[in-house]
């Protein structure tokens, strides 16, 4: 019990819930058993970047935006208030941040479910920004204005994309300090990182992969709440998240015993499927990840002025849009 040894450590479990649910690696295993083949078979072809991408009907996809409307309009009033309230405070950005075309993809133009995940994206976005920023572009002048403190941290960045062309989000949530970048805060730049990444067309079709870096986490990093808003996010909005590697915790500050089944249990059947749990960096390479991008990754996150100049590069590419 050396982590309790510690008195900040010690003061910061209090924080941390022992009757939340927990999901272990072998209810893991046997989850993905209970799977049939062809769903076996399709995630580990997600999760190394070799699942097939569909093409797009350019001259069909005008049909699909009329299916869309008629599936918005069989919606209960009640279970669309935040895209109602969209449409009439900001119609301008429901169509350049919210179009149909980037939910029909990520929903292989099945227009039932693209109408639904249209009217969910709204729904955490107001859920995440408050109304009073919600329906303000997602720029670092517009929705982000009040929070670039935290987002000049770098714990939540895109380092590029992978060998499958799959865009590479990365955490080090250590790198915020939870005294001064509460929750909320967080939570709007990850959601502002992952609209970053989902402009890009590519992106859009080919998706993206997440590293959670654990190995500098302590007790106060770890957020219940926040993970689960996170996940939510992905999944509300339209990234396809193929993949989800988290270290094994063998570094951790703190007992991965603890924080993973935790984690585990408060992500979505879907996303835990595509869980892959590693013990080094190597490993990673099997999924696209190549060591060369991983150790340029590093140098990219422990460097604060490399973080600066994304952001710089950012701003003018909002101003110039």
């Amino acid at each position: 019990n050396n982590y309790l040894s510690n008195t900040n450590t010690a003061k910061n479990m209090a924080a941390f819930s022992y009757s939340a649910p927990r999901f272990t690696e072998e209810d893991l295993k046997q989850e993905i058993q209970s799977l049939s083949i062809e769903e076996r078979e399709l995630i580990d072809r997600e999760l190394k970047g070799s699942d097939v991408i569909n093409e797009e009907d350019e001259d069909g996809k005008e049909s699909f935006f009329g299916r869309i409307e008629e599936e918005l309009e069989q919606i209960p009033l009640e279970e669309k208030t935040e895209y109602e309230e969209a449409l009439i405070h900001a119609p301008e950005l429901v169509e350049s941040e919210s179009s149909f075309i980037e939910f029909l993809r990520k929903q292989n133009y099945d227009a039932r479910a693209a109408a639904r995940n249209l009217v969910s994206y709204w729904a955490i976005r107001v859920k995440v920004f408050g109304r009073d920023r919600a329906f303000l572009p997602m720029t670092l002048r517009g929705a982000m204005q009040d929070d670039f403190d935290a987002l000049s941290t770098g714990f939540f960045q895109i380092l590029g994309t992978d060998s499958h062309g799959r865009a590479i989000l990365f955490q080090e949530k250590a790198r915020a300090n939870p005294q001064h970048h509460h929750r909320s805060s967080l939570l709007k730049c990850v959601f502002y990182i992952i609209h970053v990444a989902t402009s890009d067309l590519e992106i859009q079709k080919k998706g993206a992969v997440f590293i959670n870096n654990s190995s500098t986490t302590t007790i106060k990093d770890f957020d219940r709440l926040y993970t689960k808003t996170c996940e939510s996010m992905a999944t509300m909005g339209t990234l396809q998240l193929k993949a989800w590697h988290i270290p094994n915790g063998r570094s951790w500050l703190i007992p991965s015993s603890l924080i993973l089944p935790v984690t585990l249990g408060v992500i979505s059947k879907k996303h835990r499927a595509r869980i892959n749990i590693y013990s080094s960096v190597e490993e990673l390479e099997d999924y696209g990840i190549l060591l060369t991008d991983i150790l340029s990754a590093k140098s990219q996150i422990q460097n604060d002025d490399m973080v600066e100049k994304w952001l710089d590069d950012q701003a003018q590419r909002e101003r110039e849009i």
